[in-house]
């Protein structure tokens, strides 16, 4: 949330130029912790990486609006690149089986930092990027006014904004309960110790591999209504949900992984997209801010998922079945929400009006 605010009030430059420095200092403590550093420094350094690598990519958002007809490939590009940032690690891990000593591996990534940090100071622009302006005809015949024209508030009460909240909310509810409790829930699904760690194995390596689906999602996002893309989102979550309730099936415990892997990719693309097309350039930061605020608030439900499994263990195969039949509860609701705030394709005024 705060780089939201930053971008909003301040610009992509300095919200490039911040988030670059905080991604600085992390990578400055996991080099201390890399030569003998305590272990805070690993801690910090690597909450500081996270923190700061959403600053960059908040502030490369507004870039998508240069290129409306192609706009929601580039949010899904964006959004790739930052899923995939993860094999980062693997590619340190190789580096030091090779020979290289880590705290090298964190001097060339802090070298990298720093090109985006003078980069962005010096080509960044300091206010975002607009998307046209409607004509007057076209303003006139609209039956709302702009999004430009809206107060923040109306537009945090906008049911756009409300759908999208919850949809990113339960959707990564349901990627973040399947990542966390994979393994146990595979084991509990009848397979012997040795499948189940080959299984963590590959969903290990396939996971950072999730932003192959950006192409299908971007030429959607750019080429369908708003209403298909979350019906097609929807129906892959309850497909992810449902897969994983099947015991002692490894061709659908192998659709559950390639459904996970795909699916932020898939989530954050739509709800970054749609949300930079029906809210203004000066709110947007702070709308995708508070949005985010919000999905980490409903991690919490987490652990109570994960306790009903215990609860449920005399159910033998099943135990995870009652955790994942809510979680496919909760995505229900999510099919009869679009239309009645999306009505038009991409293509049209619309998308630029809050309902």
């Amino acid at each position: 949330m705060p780089f939201g605010v930053v971008l909003d009030t301040f610009g992509p430059k300095i919200c490039c130029v911040l988030g670059s420095c905080v991604q600085l200092t992390g990578a400055a403590m996991m080099y201390m912790h890399s030569t003998g550093g305590p272990m805070l420094c690993l801690y910090v350094g690597y909450f500081l990486l996270g923190f700061g690598g959403t600053g960059i990519q908040t502030a490369t958002f507004h870039l998508a609006n240069l290129f409306p007809n192609i706009q929601g490939t580039l949010l899904a590009a964006s959004t790739a690149i930052f899923d995939g940032s993860t094999i980062v690690f693997p590619i340190f891990y190789s580096l030091t089986e090779s020979g290289l000593d880590l705290s090298s591996c964190w001097i060339g990534y802090a070298g990298i930092v720093a090109v985006i940090l003078v980069s962005g100071a010096l080509l960044w622009p300091s206010l975002p990027f607009a998307p046209p302006t409607p004509s007057a005809a076209e303003l006139s015949a609209a039956a709302e006014p702009a999004a430009s024209s809206k107060s923040l508030g109306s537009q945090l009460l906008s049911r756009p904004y409300i759908y999208l909240v919850l949809f990113a909310c339960v959707h990564l509810l349901r990627l973040n309960f399947a990542v966390a409790t994979f393994a146990t829930q595979v084991a509990s699904l009848g397979f012997d110790d040795a499948q189940v760690e080959g299984y963590v194995i590959t969903f290990g390596r396939l996971l950072p591999f999730g932003f192959v689906g950006m192409p299908l999602i971007g030429y959607l996002l750019d080429n369908s209504s708003p209403v298909v893309v979350f019906a097609l989102i929807n129906l892959s979550g309850v497909l992810n949900s449902s897969l994983i309730l099947v015991p002692e099936s490894p061709s659908t415990l192998m659709g559950a992984i390639g459904c996970i892997a795909v699916g932020r990719q898939f989530v954050y693309s739509t709800f970054f997209a749609q949300l930079q097309r029906s809210s203004s350039p000066s709110t947007f930061g702070t709308l995708a801010g508070i949005a985010n605020l919000f999905v980490a608030l409903s991690g919490l439900c987490l652990s109570p998922l994960a306790t009903l499994a215990t609860t449920f263990e005399s159910w033998g195969l099943y135990s995870y079945a009652p955790a994942n039949l809510i979680v496919i509860a909760l995505m229900l609701p999510l099919f009869t929400q679009p239309l009645s705030c999306w009505k038009d394709p991409a293509s049209s005024l619309n998308e630029k009006l809050l309902p």
